[in-house]
């Protein structure tokens, strides 16, 4: 089956290689083509050519002698050289732009959800991608390992970056380290989040949902939170703890920082957005 409903015609240069040519023979070529690009060939022999063309076999006796030189046999089918390069062109073409949907849309996910300078580096590597010959599943996994690697600063060990303890005081070890590079800028607003997300809020109990979130907060992503939080003026204890009964945040989501700003776009229209 065709990839596309249709094929480009070129008018000077259908012009110029049927300038020879009947209007009957014309006719019949034209009718041959659109045959081929729906059936992906056409068939060697000429009774079911005739009927293709709804004529006799005997009209189409005479036609065929100038019609034959414009296909070639292979395997008791024909084929327009110039019409399958045409099919394969538009083939490449549109699978090029799905792909370049799935990129699109991978990009799309990833700015809501990173720093401007990290979606900044992980665009510039992603646009370097050469995708010829890659099926989306291929494109995918590169578009994976493409994040991977341009977040490599961040610690993003997959266990220590789930934060699921028994205890509601202990940290997990993703936050043990964040708080240590908040400590040497001296931020103690960090660290005050952190202890939201495990207890200090007013549920009294460690925010599971929020924490069960594959990517975390890092000291850096709250930064950028700190400023939405004074320009706004808006408590991230109370924020947090909406955040946590909301139901598509584990459906949907992966990143605390993400789904913050969504919900905040959600819950809250009328805030600007920060970004």
């Amino acid at each position: 089956m065709n990839k596309s409903p249709a094929f480009l015609l070129y008018p000077r240069d259908f012009l110029e290689g049927t300038e020879d040519m009947t209007y009957e023979e014309t006719g019949m070529y034209i009718r041959l083509l659109c045959h081929e690009w729906e059936r992906g060939y056409l068939p060697a022999d000429k009774g079911r050519l005739s009927r293709l063309l709804r004529v006799p076999l005997s009209t189409l006796e005479v036609p065929w002698q100038i019609l034959s030189e414009k296909f070639e046999e292979k395997d008791g089918k024909l084929f327009n050289s110039r019409l399958e390069n045409e099919r394969k062109s538009r083939i490449e073409y549109i699978e090029g732009q799905k792909l370049k949907g799935t990129i699109g849309a991978f990009l799309k996910i990833q700015k809501r959800q990173l720093l401007k300078k990290e979606y900044d580096k992980l665009k510039s590597s992603v646009l370097e991608i050469d995708t010829k010959g890659m099926d989306k599943g291929t494109l995918e996994a590169t578009l994976k390992s493409t994040l991977k690697a341009s977040l490599s600063t961040r610690v993003e060990n997959e266990d220590g970056n789930i934060c699921i303890d028994n205890s509601s005081i202990k940290y997990s070890s993703y936050y043990d380290k964040q708080i240590e590079l908040a400590q040497v800028e001296n931020n103690l607003q960090y660290e005050e989040v952190v202890k939201i997300l495990f207890g200090n809020n007013s549920l009294k109990q460690k925010l599971s949902a929020v924490l069960s979130l594959r990517t975390q907060l890092s000291f850096e992503q709250s930064k950028e939170l700190m400023f939405y939080k004074a320009k706004h003026k808006i408590s991230f204890g109370e924020i947090l703890v909406e955040m946590e009964g909301w139901k598509p945040l584990t459906q949907k989501h992966t990143t605390v920082f993400g789904s913050f700003k969504t919900f905040m776009k959600n819950k809250y229209p009328e805030l600007k957005k920060t970004s």
